[in-house]
């Protein structure tokens, strides 16, 4: 079943369900497209203010690349739960000794490798937020900060997925590598977010 096809009533049902998919990665990958799409919405609406000036340009510039964004965290939502599926097939064999290390290393990664890619998306549409909320209308630039909060959600949900399946992975080089990246992405969401909110709270404050 592709859950991008169905109603959010039908995802939300089967999350609440004792099943191991949709889980916290499918969960993540829906809070990141709502998350861009707020930023969307608060680009276009915001484009008319600045008609013939070089926000329209940069804004229109951020649209087209949340809506490519957008749509690679939607198919993150089916993608999360095929990988996890399998890994918990093959880690279930594992247990019963009919899977070896290697065979639960290698779901771990093909698990642990969605989780990683919106990390990294998210990454790069927090860059993109800082202009959108400093060319946004004031009127709904609170939208902005709201969207930048469900993105920093996300992407630390999807950070501990990478978490919970690096433990499987032998190759340490490899595993020290993906935590570096990930605290240097990290660090910069967290200055993104404070930069983006203090934009957004001396708009609404009028300054």
């Amino acid at each position: 079943m592709r859950y991008v096809n169905t109603t959010i009533s039908k995802f939300v049902n089967d999350l609440g369900r004792k099943s191991p998919a949709p889980g916290g990665g499918s969960a993540a990958a829906l809070c990141a497209c709502l998350g861009i799409a707020l930023l969307e919405m608060t680009c276009h609406y915001s484009l008319k203010k600045n008609e013939g000036k070089i926000g329209m340009k940069r804004l229109s510039g951020i649209i087209k690349k949340l809506r490519m964004y957008r749509s690679r965290a939607m198919k993150a939502i089916d993608r999360d739960i095929v990988v996890y599926r399998n890994f918990n097939r093959v880690y279930c064999l594992y247990k019963a000794k009919k899977k070896g290390p290697k065979d639960i290393e290698k779901a771990a990664e093909a698990s642990c490798s969605v989780p990683y890619g919106l990390c990294r998306l998210i990454d790069e549409v927090g860059g993109l937020s800082v202009n959108a909320a400093r060319y946004s209308n004031k009127y709904i630039i609170s939208d902005c900060l709201c969207g930048l909060s469900m993105l920093s959600s996300a992407f630390t949900s999807s950070a501990l997925n990478v978490e919970m399946n690096l433990k499987f992975c032998k190759n340490d080089r490899a595993v020290r590598d993906i935590r570096k990246k990930l605290n240097a992405m990290e660090k910069r969401m967290t200055q993104v977010y404070k930069r983006v909110s203090k934009t957004v709270k001396l708009s609404i404050r009028g300054r």
